[in-house]
């Protein structure tokens, strides 16, 4: 899962039609829940798990999902321009 967020975005940029964006969103949603989901049993069953650095750096990466999830990353920036895969005359 690790593997999959951190290349996941780039891969859809470069090579899936904009029409791909849901599938990508679900699976990032996926993630992150399940991420969450460790976060919450780490905190309960690993005695000074809670508010360490770990808990601390999985929280923030965490969070960090969300920058992947295409309808909320265009509300963060403002952007309302579809991409297309391979379109080199986006980058704004």
């Amino acid at each position: 899962m690790v593997i999959y967020v951190l290349i996941a975005d780039d891969i859809k940029m470069a090579a899936f039609p904009k029409s791909a964006d849901d599938t990508f969103n679900v699976f990032a949603l996926i993630i992150m829940t399940i991420f969450a989901l460790e976060i919450f049993i780490n905190s309960l069953s690993s005695q000074g798990y809670l508010f360490s650095f770990y808990f601390w750096l999985d929280l923030f990466s965490t969070i960090s999902i969300i920058t992947d999830i295409t309808s909320i990353w265009d509300s963060i920036i403002g952007q309302t321009d579809d991409y297309q895969a391979g379109d080199p005359g986006n980058s704004e």
